[in-house]
């Protein structure tokens, strides 16, 4: 069973999924109704995928979330496989970490933009990430999708104001999301990909930072 989310227009369902009954999705699929499957624990079960799909030399040779306590580490890789038509929501990613996502097959499109000002045009919430590390969590909270005409408009609006960069990567082909930047994806077909998470030096000396705080708190006598 993976971990998945079904859309039906704006409405979102997380839910236990299985593949067998991928075929039988695919049938139903349309631009408001799809399915995608995020699963963070799969290269734990399968870990034979992270061997056959390693991250390019120059970021694992710069990756310092292994050298964080074991019992903070993020999962370092996320295994994606969405039919056509399905996306992620506008985010940044958790910790602020440098995202990474190689299509095996099928095809991707993002939009990226840097952070800044105009992150307001996302109505972002925060939220806690929920993983090993404390962490905050960035996400545009009305369902906007880049690809539809509300979200167009404001892509009309953002470049008045920063660069936006959309492309898309298909199979082979590699994308690295620089830290703390909105990003969006959407499979323009039945596409699997592995998503990777790296911890550059600024970013493992803030944990560090972050961990010895919560270490020196936890160690103050009550009052």
């Amino acid at each position: 069973r993976f971990a998945a989310t079904a859309a039906a227009g704006k409405d979102r369902q997380g839910l236990a999924f299985e593949l067998a009954a991928l075929e039988t999705m695919r049938k139903h699929v349309t631009p408001d109704q799809w399915m995608y499957v995020m699963d963070e624990t799969v290269t734990q079960r399968v870990p034979d995928l992270l061997r056959d799909c390693p991250p390019p030399p120059l970021l694992a040779a710069e990756d310092f979330f292994p050298l964080l306590p074991a019992e903070v580490q993020s999962f370092p890789a996320f295994f994606l496989l969405g039919t056509e038509h399905s996306e992620s929501s506008i985010h940044v990613d958790p910790f602020n970490w440098t995202g990474s996502n190689l299509v095996l097959f099928g095809r991707k499109e993002w939009v990226l933009v840097p952070p800044g000002a105009h992150d307001q045009e996302f109505r972002p919430a925060r939220t806690t990430s929920g993983l090993p590390l404390p962490s905050f969590k960035y996400q545009e909270t009305s369902r906007l999708s880049f690809w539809s005409k509300e979200g167009r408009t404001v892509l009309q609006r953002l470049r008045k104001k920063a660069p936006v960069y959309e492309g898309s990567i298909g199979p082979g082909e590699y994308l690295v999301i620089p830290s703390g930047w909105w990003h969006q994806a959407r499979n323009t077909e039945l596409t699997l990909a592995i998503a990777g998470t790296v911890c550059f030096m600024p970013r493992y000396i803030f944990g560090l930072s972050l961990l010895k705080t919560m270490s020196s708190a936890r160690s103050q006598p009550a009052r």
